[in-house]
Order: C-alpha cells, then structure tokens, then sequence
C-alpha cells in the first residue's frame, strides 16, 4: 500500500469515528475524547502511587547533583554540535542534515513498527516524568494518551503550585526523569539488540528484500523477503555493497544472487533513471540484516526494525529534550540548577532565558537547514 493510499484509508477511520462519536457521544460519557483528527485517553495517577510509594527525599540532594549533571552534559553537548554544524554549512560546506522532526509518511515512513515506537518511547518519557514526581511528593493530576492524526503522544499534568513549592532539588530529579527513562530504555533495547541479533550493529548478514517490481528483471526469481548475501561472489552486507557489486555489471549481464533461501540467476535489466546502470528491480528495506539464530527472516526483520526504530527515538527525543532550552526538559534542570548555584532564582531565570534563546536560535537555524537539505 502506497502513503497516498494509506493516509486515504487513516483519514477515512477518523471520519468514521468523528462520526460514531456524535451519534453515541462517546467524549461526553468516557475519558476518551474526540474531535477532527485528534483523540486522547485520560488517566487518573492512582495506579502510579503504587510503584512510587517510596520517597526520595533523604538522597534528593545526591539525586538531583547526579540528574542536572547528566542531563546537562547530554544537553550542552548537543547544542555544541548543533552550533558547530551550523557553522560549518554556513561556511559553505555541505553538511548532512543533523535535525530532522519525525512526522510518520513525510520524514519517516508510515508503518506500524514507527507508529508503535514513537508511542512508547514517549509514553516513557511522560511516565518517567510522572513516577518520579509521586516519589518526591508532587501530585500528578491525571496522565493522556493522545494521537494526533497519526502522531501518537502522552503528557502528564502535575499539580503546578506543589511543583512550584517542591524546591529546586526535587524539581530537577522530576524535570530530569524524561531524559534518563529514554535513555535507559536505549541502552536497554541495544542490550536486547546484541543478544536477539549477533553482529548488531557493526556486521548485518546481508539486505532484505521488501517487494520486486512485477514488470522487473527479478520478478519469479526474487520474492519479498529475501535475503540477498552476495552477488556474483562478492559479499554483501548492506545496501552500499549492492550498489557497488552491481556497478561492477552492466545491463544485460547474467548475475548470481545469492540469498539465504537459495541462489537465483537474474539477466540485469536497465535502470529507469540511467538505461547505462544495471537493475535488478527490487525494493529495499532500508535498514541492514541481521541474522536471528532463533527467528526466520520473516519474523526477525519487522523486530530488528522495531529495535531500532525504539533505540533511534529514544535516544533522539531524549538528546531534544535534554537541550538547555525552555520549556524542555534541559531547559527546565538548567534554571533549577542555576538557582540553586547561585541562590537567587530571578538571575538564574534571566541566564536561563539568554541561553534559550540562544539555544532556539540554533536548533530552529538546523532545522531549516536539514529540510532545505531534504527537499
């Protein structure tokens, strides 16, 4: 199915559910609500207290120092970057775009492993947020789960005067948790990487083959879900490989494509953009293969892309996040931080804000710059 076509079919369930909404007035007797292309499910907190019924507040001191250390060194270190890219593709070099916004079907494919991933890796966040803040003795008023459109996402409500009346210490450990939760939860999904897929992430076992064109060369030969391991002999690991094993051929010429169901002669055909390059006629997934010893290829591809998926996003939203730049969470540590330093919280909200804007300024410049890349 084609984006058009699904983003068709997605814009069809939300006409559908706008519609059995008015009839049954679901928003008006449940916690769900809906209106145009934006639904949302709300919680109460009850059911966090019973996992956050143990109080931080004998090591916040400790707590917080460790939470405003890290997150503002991720955060910092990231802005360092971005300014530096920032320099380097005004000084007219051609950098790669370094921040590019998630948006499912037009920076990011539309599949269910994206969808899923942004959903849980956000839903971490906002429960990291959430958890915490219980711990250290600030109510949380109630917890959503929203999607818009297609984006999925979550927030958390806490109460503002008690956040405000917390202090400093606590409201860093609180402010700090959306980072570290994502970033636990990268390393633990790249742990889970290295034992489901020996080799991750420095040698896949080949590429994996999402459709064949039915007018291709491939066509019979070739199917969906193929691994294909070399070609004419030369080792292939990833699509750079292929690219380079099938320059060495011309249109015409008899290729041996080896994949791990068997090895399949295919006549080269010539590519619809340069009738000079071979083509074999198939479409790629994008990321490399690696070889499950407990799962077929069928099964290990959509869960190696899930992992990653899961393992980019969160370690991307967490760095996002982690930038000194209000109203994010970085932002937030900095000036908590700051006021504790320097022990007056009007100053360390006037650095604050001179930082964020800063900060904005480069982030905003990157990101324009990686669309202009992009378009």
């Amino acid at each position: 199915m084609t984006i058009s076509a699904a983003l068709y079919y997605i814009t069809a369930v939300w006409l559908v559910l706008i519609v059995l909404d008015r009839i049954a007035r679901i928003s008006e007797r449940t916690n769900v609500k809906i209106s145009l292309f934006f639904l949302r499910v709300e919680f109460s907190a009850k059911f966090l207290r019973k996992i956050s019924k143990y109080s931080l507040e004998s090591l916040s001191s400790r707590v917080a120092a460790t939470c405003s250390l890290i997150v503002l060194l991720i955060g910092f270190g990231a802005l360092i970057y971005l300014s530096s890219s920032l320099v380097r593709a005004i000084g007219g070099t051609h950098e790669p775009p370094s921040v590019i916004p998630v948006i499912p079907g037009v920076t990011v494919g539309l599949s269910l492993p994206v969808l899923v991933s942004i959903f849980l890796v956000i839903a971490i966040h906002e429960l990291g947020h959430a958890v915490v803040a219980l711990m250290e003795g600030i109510p949380v008023r109630r917890m959503a789960f929203f999607l818009l459109y297609v984006i999925p996402g979550a927030l958390v409500e806490t109460d503002d005067e008690k956040t405000k009346k917390a202090g400093p210490k606590k409201r860093i450990v609180m402010e700090s948790a959306g980072v570290l939760s994502n970033f636990g939860l990268g390393i633990a999904f790249i742990l889970i990487a290295l034992v489901v897929f020996p080799g991750f992430p420095w040698s896949p076992s080949g590429v994996y083959i999402n459709d064949v064109l039915s007018s291709g060369p491939s066509s019979g030969k070739l199917i969906p879900g193929d691994v294909i391991i070399s070609i004419n002999g030369s080792k292939v690991q990833s699509i750079p490989d292929l690219i380079k094993a099938e320059m060495r051929l011309r249109p015409g010429d008899m290729a041996l494509v080896s994949t791990l169901r068997g090895n399949v002669t295919v006549v080269l055909g010539s590519s619809p953009k340069n009738s000079s390059l071979p083509w074999l006629g198939i479409y790629l997934n994008p990321f490399p293969y690696y070889r499950s010893p407990w799962l077929p290829s069928s099964a290990s591809m959509p869960l190696e892309e899930f992992v990653v998926w899961i393992i980019l996003f969160n370690f991307g939203i967490g760095i996002l996040n982690a930038l000194p730049l209000v109203p994010l969470d970085g932002g937030l540590v900095l000036k908590d931080s700051l006021t504790l330093l320097i022990n007056d919280e009007r100053s360390a909200d006037k650095i604050t804000k001179v930082i964020s804007i800063a900060a904005g300024l480069v982030l905003v410049s990157n990101i324009a710059y990686s669309i202009m890349q992009l378009i």
